[in-house]
């Protein structure tokens, strides 16, 4: 449970971070790297939190006395049955993009991106003024890798397609993560008599 609230906490604050519209000192390399920090980071937590309920749902103990709260069992299930949807696409972008940066995906990646591709490269003397903007073409490459066509103005549609349901998968598995937490941590105080 206390591993749960930590990365509840980190979820909120990555989820806060892509959201926002700027958060100008983490912005020198464009909003939009920013939010791919956060989205990357958040399938990290998003895997971890899955490890860590699949651990839980081996006591049965502590599932069956938590079970008999209130509002517990519809929500928890909804938030398992949609991370377990989501787990395949979870572990292969934190594999590749989060948790470790794959050299293999990398690899790949740089196949898919067109030759042609022009892309920012920030140049300074100074560290907060030097920028790899460029970096977000290999993201890009690694997150659209479902796709295997090279891209060209029929394939866009494909790739924004992927895009969309990467997105809407991680988020709408993210909201359901929270939720699901904050019943489960309710659940848990009621259980526990820790409220007065």
């Amino acid at each position: 449970m206390a591993q749960l609230c930590v990365l509840r906490e980190d979820l909120y604050l990555e989820l806060q971070g892509i959201k926002e519209d700027k958060i100008e000192p983490l912005d020198d390399n464009g909003s939009n790297y920013r939010d791919i920090y956060f989205f990357r980071n958040s399938t990290r937590t998003l895997f971890e939190i899955n490890k860590t309920v699949q651990c839980l749902k081996r006591k049965p103990v502590f599932m069956k006395a938590l079970a008999k709260q209130k509002d517990f069992h519809d929500i928890f299930g909804e938030f398992d049955k949609a991370i377990n949807k989501a787990r395949n696409l979870l572990k292969r972008l934190r594999h590749e993009t989060a948790g470790h940066l794959d050299q293999a995906a990398f690899q790949n990646a740089l196949t898919k991106i067109a030759p042609d591709t022009k892309s920012l490269f920030q140049a300074s003397e100074h560290p907060k003024r030097l920028h790899y903007r460029f970096a977000l073409e290999f993201l890009g490459a690694i997150f659209l890798s479902g796709v295997v066509q090279e891209y060209d103005a029929k394939t866009k549609e494909l790739y924004e397609k992927e895009w969309r349901m990467i997105l809407e998968t991680i988020s709408g598995v993210s909201f359901k993560a929270i939720n699901a937490i904050d019943t489960l941590f309710g659940a848990y105080v009621e259980q526990r008599g820790l409220m007065h």
